[in-house]
């Protein structure tokens, strides 16, 4: 089942209606999934995530539910209930620290209906999991992570926009010492491939499936952004308090060849940095070109991966189909610096 008729649940049941799984399309406006039903030649239900006794019958007889209905704050919790309530397996495209909070608060209900709980299968999180695998391999008892997220500027889906907003107005949050926490993160500075750029805070699902993915106790991402760092300093809190930090946050970078050799182009890119008690570091980057196509491939293996070989619980798409598939993806390439 695919939840969610907009551009990126479309192209996740149209991927899956060609590798010959049997599709159902749901979502919450009945005549819009007819019509795109229709197009497809499969069923659809209907229901509200907001509603359980509704929630239970949309799910009778699915074996696995792809969320892709974002903002995932307002459909992810009623949906993972269900599928436990239903022993169906659940897959989201969130990247939103709460629903992976919500998921792993729900890991032993999961366990004992047998159900699988995988939050965080879009291309982001996939990637921000790859890349930390990787960078892991070049330091030895790493302590801390820094992810910092850029934004080539794309257009992004309405979904995803939304969710981007809601991100961006919240405060920043990470794991310290092995524990979820929004305390002591502020705006930075960072050295990127394209020179010195403000960072500011974000409470990102990367950070939590980083975190439980490698056991590193410290963990924090950052969205990366073209103000100078005071004026960020300045213009932040008040654009989250007005919910407006989408509008002011993200902001396209001129490319230009650094020492390294990294290009930045255009799509999204992570900027990782681990670090040691030693003092030693190690960084690289990951550069994937069409992110919310390669979402929807993510979201997909997820999904059939939970059809053949399931693990009760929560657990993280890395953890699920492992980081090795991230090379697959066109476009996905790691660069160290």
């Amino acid at each position: 089942m695919i939840y969610g008729c907009g551009s990126m649940g479309l192209r996740i049941a149209t991927l899956a209606v060609r590798a010959g799984l049997d599709v159902v399309l749901a979502g919450r406006s009945p005549a819009r999934l007819a019509a795109e039903a229709a197009a497809l030649n499969v069923p659809w239900r209907s229901a509200d995530p907001g509603n359980p006794a509704g929630l239970d019958a949309m799910l009778a007889k699915v074996d696995v539910v792809v969320n892709a209905a974002g903002p995932f704050s307002n459909t992810a919790a009623g949906i993972m209930r269900a599928c436990i309530r239903n022993g169906c397996h659940y897959v989201d495209l969130s990247n939103e620290a709460a629903t992976f909070l919500d998921a792993w608060s729900l890991d032993d209900d999961a366990r004992a209906a047998g159900v699988s709980l995988v939050p965080g299968a879009g291309f982001g999180t996939v990637a921000a999991e790859a890349l930390a695998d990787h960078v892991l391999r070049r330091i030895r008892h790493a302590d801390a992570v820094t992810l910092v997220r850029t934004s080539g500027g794309g257009r992004g889906t309405p979904g995803v926009k939304a969710t981007v907003r809601e991100l961006l107005a919240q405060p920043g949050a990470g794991v310290r010492h092995g524990k979820w926490s929004a305390r002591g993160l502020r705006v930075a500075s960072c050295e990127l491939p394209e020179g010195t750029r403000a960072t500011v805070p974000v409470a990102l699902g990367d950070t939590f499936a980083i975190a439980r993915a490698t056991g590193v106790p410290n963990v924090t991402a950052y969205a990366s952004t073209t103000m100078s760092v005071g004026l960020a300093k300045i213009a932040v809190p008040p654009a989250r308090i007005l919910g407006r930090a989408a509008r002011v946050l993200p902001g396209k970078t001129t490319p230009r060849r650094p020492e390294s050799g990294f290009t930045p182009d255009a799509g999204t890119r992570l900027w990782l940095r681990a670090t040691n008690l030693s003092g030693d570091t190690a960084t690289s980057c990951l550069h994937g070109g069409r992110g919310s196509g390669i979402a929807a491939d993510t979201a997909l293996w997820a999904a059939q991966a939970l059809i053949f070989r399931a693990q009760p619980g929560a657990s993280t798409a890395g953890q699920l189909f492992g980081n090795g598939k991230i090379s697959h993806l066109a476009g996905a390439r790691i660069v160290d610096l």
